[in-house]
């Protein structure tokens, strides 16, 4: 069976969720944001904690085949730098889907949602839409 990794990025907090390709959880877990580091060191964490979420999930990576993140502010889709991040302004010229592929090391490809985006709501990738709610 195939994966799937959301992240829903906020001001507040992170929640990474694993999906399997039905769209059922497999497992979730949420992390406190702290809007006072430099972007970079966020983006750093948001990769940790996505890591850990897989960790602990057991799942065979190989079987991961995408990770979507849900981020607050204006995205640019071509080059996918973050800008106008109101509530974590260090955010703001990020480009993050390079950076947390940078930072996540061997995990698979990434794709970026910005608002709007309902909060805890996140979409994978791979030409397969699925939404899901966190609670």
């Amino acid at each position: 069976m195939n994966y799937y990794v959301g992240i829903d990025f906020g001001g507040t907090g992170i929640k990474v969720g694993i999906i399997n390709e039905d769209g059922e959880i497999q497992i979730k877990d949420s992390f406190v944001t702290d809007p006072q580091k430099s972007g970079e060191e966020i983006v750093k964490y948001i990769a940790e904690c996505t890591q850990k979420v897989i960790k602990d999930s057991k799942l065979p990576e190989a079987n991961i085949l995408g990770v979507g993140i849900g981020s607050p502010g204006l995205l640019n889709p071509e080059t996918g730098q973050l800008k106008v991040v109101v509530n974590v302004p260090n955010m703001n010229g990020i480009y993050i889907t390079k950076q947390l592929r940078r930072s996540s090391g061997s995990l698979c490809s990434w794709t970026t949602m910005s608002t709007p985006c309902p909060s805890g709501n996140f979409t994978t990738v791979r030409e397969k839409r699925i939404s899901i709610s966190l609670p």
